[in-house]
């Protein structure tokens, strides 16, 4: 990925000014949700860097693509945005059943593990929100 695609998906994910450059505060938004390797935030000096040299690293790439592939629509009407992200989220998730299954797990134990994950994922989330 170099400069322009980085800020094209930039401009998805976060908007475009008058002159459709992505929004102002862009690469500080982008640093706070793209995770380094070692799982914390990478810092805004180096979404720099990488406009600088003209070059975002594979890893990170890969993540902005599919952080731009699944974002949601500009629509608040929640059935909407519930459609919305099943749609975006089916080919990540049929690509993610296709390497289980390549590796020898079968479908219904994968369906099993992620409804199991899915579930898991909500309780915590109603436990965070009564914590509050």
């Amino acid at each position: 990925m170099n400069r322009a695609e980085l800020e094209r998906h930039a401009a998805l994910l976060f908007g475009r000014d008058e002159h459709g450059k992505p929004k102002h505060g862009w690469q500080v938004r982008l640093a706070e949700r793209v995770p380094g390797k070692s799982g914390r935030p990478i810092s805004r000096e180096t979404v720099r860097l990488w406009l600088r040299d003209d070059e975002v690293p594979a890893w990170a790439a890969a993540f902005i693509r599919a952080m731009a592939s699944i974002s949601p629509p500009s629509s608040t009407a929640e059935v909407d945005r519930v459609d919305a992200c099943m749609e975006a989220l089916a080919p990540e998730l049929a690509r993610l059943r296709d390497i289980a299954v390549s590796v020898g797990w079968r479908p219904d134990e994968i369906a099993a593990a992620i409804v199991a994950l899915t579930v898991g994922k909500i309780g915590e989330r109603d436990d965070d929100a009564t914590d509050r």
